[in-house]
């Protein structure tokens, strides 16, 4: 397996292990996500989910000279909040701080927490930046951004 899908799979581990009452669906990426509903007293409202992305790594560079020098993967892993607009911000924000105390700096994923890491260590090198509000429809978002690195074997 690929440092990239391993890093990939490790991140996704982490944030699944992450447990919230009463439960919160993932988005995950490439895949067909429709928000759920519920009933209640008052109407018909949307679930809050979370909606998780890789994005590309900002940076791939070896750490040394040598062909035998370990490879630095360096990126961002961002996790969308998302409340219905009626929820208000706070219970968004409150998500949001949940995941960036999961993800604090310092943290070290590895064969502990996921598996497929193998020997790899995924390692989050800043404290998670939570983001401004912004509305999509009927949802509020609020992104939480994740910087990490993992040194790999050069293959």
């Amino acid at each position: 397996m690929s440092a990239a899908v391993a890093i990939y799979r490790g991140l996704m581990g982490k944030l699944d292990a992450l447990v919230f009452d009463p439960p919160i669906d993932i988005a995950l990426p490439n895949s067909i996500y429709e928000p759920r509903l519920t009933d209640d007293d008052v109407g018909t409202h949307g679930v809050p989910y979370l909606r998780p992305t890789l994005l590309l790594p900002d940076e791939i560079a070896s750490t040394g000279l040598g062909d035998s020098a370990n490879v630095r993967h360096q990126g961002t892993f961002q996790v969308d909040v998302f409340v219905p607009v009626d929820t208000g911000e706070v219970k968004a924000r409150t998500y949001a701080q949940s995941i960036a105390s999961h993800f604090k700096r310092g943290t070290v994923i590895d064969e502990t927490d996921v598996e497929a890491l193998g020997d790899l260590h995924v390692r989050i090198i800043r404290p998670p930046t939570i983001g401004n509000a912004q509305r999509e429809d009927a949802w509020m978002m609020i992104p939480v951004r994740i910087r990490w690195f993992c040194d790999a074997p050069n293959a």
